[in-house]
């Protein structure tokens, strides 16, 4: 019988893999049932994130979700499970260094597909970006985020800001209580162990794909 996990079983340290395979789960999941499909396979999961049944089963284990040999997962149950494992609770916030075009790009792009998400403060030292307000998010001058953001620290930052400004803006954020970064810079960040840093290179992306581009090797050159 397949069934959802309790509210207090959301894993809180699983292995960075089945975290990442949880996110691509979620993202394939909602084209699936929008083509009219109110179950789903493990092998048809696996399929989409090219894996295998067996890593599905038990990637969906890890946070106690199970289905049917005969019948499957249900589609909308298991979306609306990995998402509340793995989306954001109330209480968590995030906060955006750097509002130039990448900035403003990220917060219309997170305003369309994570509402859920609050960002009530992003940071710039740009005058004519301080005190505008983009959607629920107001900008405000880098030397007030300290005064800002240390009586309700965000648990997320994201860094889109000049390579040489990076470091320090990372070390702020962690000393008012940021557990996680998304740096959108191309440096490697100092930061203690317990920080995770998860981080986006758009350029390096766009090199490899160029690259098996050209290629004149099948799609596996590209490590799928």
């Amino acid at each position: 019988m397949q069934s959802a996990p309790e509210e207090d079983l959301i894993m809180a340290s699983m292995p960075p893999a089945v975290v990442a395979r949880l996110c691509e789960y979620r993202r394939q999941l909602p084209g699936w049932i929008a083509d009219g499909h109110d179950r789903i396979f493990s092998r048809e999961l696996a399929e989409l994130i090219a894996t295998s049944p067996a890593q599905v089963r038990r990637d969906l284990m890890t946070f106690g979700f199970t289905g049917s040999p005969v019948h499957g997962y249900d589609a909308h149950l298991l979306l609306r499970t990995i998402h509340e494992a793995m989306g954001p609770a109330p209480s968590d916030t995030m906060t955006l260094v750097g509002v130039g075009h990448l900035g403003h790009a990220l917060l219309n792009y997170l305003a369309r597909t994570r509402p859920d998400l609050g960002i009530p403060w992003a940071f710039d030292i740009d005058p004519d970006l301080v005190g505008q307000t983009h959607g629920k998010t107001t900008i405000a001058h880098m030397d007030q985020l300290e005064e800002l953001l240390q009586d309700a620290p965000p648990r997320l930052g994201v860094l889109a800001i000049p390579r040489p400004h990076a470091q320090d803006c990372a070390t702020r954020l962690v000393r008012v209580g940021v557990r996680a970064l998304m740096n959108f810079v191309p440096v490697k960040l100092e930061l203690p162990d317990t920080v995770h840093v998860e981080s986006v290179d758009i350029a390096c992306s766009l090199d490899r794909a160029l690259y098996f581009a050209r290629s004149e090797g099948s799609v596996e050159a590209g490590g799928r």
